[in-house]
């Protein structure tokens, strides 16, 4: 999992809780043993974050090989 540093300066309060509330859902997937899901919630989770910190850089959304977003 990527380093996620929620108290950014980089980040607004509704930016962090945003991951904060995506970061959770991850976990909650996992511990379900939903691993396509938890998958799924961690790539929202590099695009939320490459958005907020990275303004000036086109987000590259990874492709997974797994399922078309």
């Amino acid at each position: 999992m990527m380093d996620l540093d929620l108290n950014s300066p980089l980040l607004s309060v509704r930016d962090a809780n945003l991951l904060r509330m995506l970061l959770d859902k991850r976990m909650s997937y996992a511990e379900q043993g939903r691993g396509r899901e938890a998958h799924g919630v961690s790539a929202a989770l590099l695009i939320v974050w490459q958005t907020v910190t990275q303004p000036d850089i086109p987000i590259d959304v990874t492709d997974t090989e797994h399922l078309a977003l």
